[in-house]
């Protein structure tokens, strides 16, 4: 015999995931990036995607970064560089995208497409990312989290110039 529910009474909710499940799911795991000396570097910007994380929207840049000129340097890696976009519709002027921007030399600043700043050279300034974005609370103060020793990666914090 069913048990029955009272109008007003909400069934027990079904758990959304059965322990048969767990042991049946795959979850895919991105490879970490790359991770090479911090200092100055000649490169190459390759691919820009506006993205959105942690309620903020931001330029992820990747680029080709050389030992050496580019011409006959070695390529080390690939390596991303974030860029903040604001929530209205302006860069601030003192903004990193909007330096990068002027840097380019794009005349037409009111919209600018980011495929302008595909595939050109530049002098970028490397760093270890080794925080994490989480934070947590130690004697009252807030600190982000120390990353692993195999996830500290590098990134571009600073585009110096356009070769």
């Amino acid at each position: 015999m069913s048990a029955s529910v009272h109008p007003f009474q909400r069934p027990e909710p079904e758990p959304e995931v059965r322990p048969s499940d767990v042991a049946t799911s795959a979850v895919q795991v991105l490879p970490p990036w790359p991770r090479i000396v911090a200092g100055t570097y000649e490169a190459v910007s390759k691919a820009l995607t506006v993205r959105t994380a942690f309620k903020r929207r931001f330029v992820e840049a990747l680029f080709d970064v050389f030992d050496g000129p580019m011409t006959d340097g070695r390529h080390l890696a690939r390596v991303p560089g974030f860029f903040p976009l604001p929530n209205r519709a302006r860069l601030a002027r003192s903004s990193s995208l909007a330096r990068w921007i002027a840097l380019a030399g794009i005349p037409r600043l009111d919209r600018i497409p980011l495929r302008s700043l595909e595939h050109k050279h530049w002098k970028v300034r490397v760093v270890d990312v080794s925080k994490s974005h989480l934070t947590e609370t130690i004697n009252g103060e807030r600190r982000h989290r120390d990353l692993p020793t195999p996830l500290i990666y590098s990134k571009v914090v600073e585009i110096l110039e356009r070769l």
